[in-house]
């Protein structure tokens, strides 16, 4: 079961070879480690650390992502 304990929006920056990523926070982070999960129609993509993760929608002509960090399994 999937726990969302912090969500936000973060525009997509890039950095000067033209690779894709998004803050949150001091934190920034590559968007070439979001993988698509077909099972999850709640995000576009995720990346997971050991039980906990972050997933991403995009939203806004694909200028701006909507993230959630969530404990647990989706």
């Amino acid at each position: 079961m999937m726990k969302v304990y912090d969500q936000g929006e973060s525009y997509i920056h890039y950095t000067k070879d033209g690779n894709p990523y998004f803050k949150i926070g001091k934190t920034n982070y590559d968007l070439n480690g979001f993988e698509y999960d077909g099972d999850i129609p709640e995000f576009d993509a995720v990346t997971t650390i050991d039980n906990s993760g972050i997933g991403i929608k995009m939203i806004e002509n694909n200028e701006k992502i909507e993230w959630k960090m969530y404990k647990g399994t989706c």
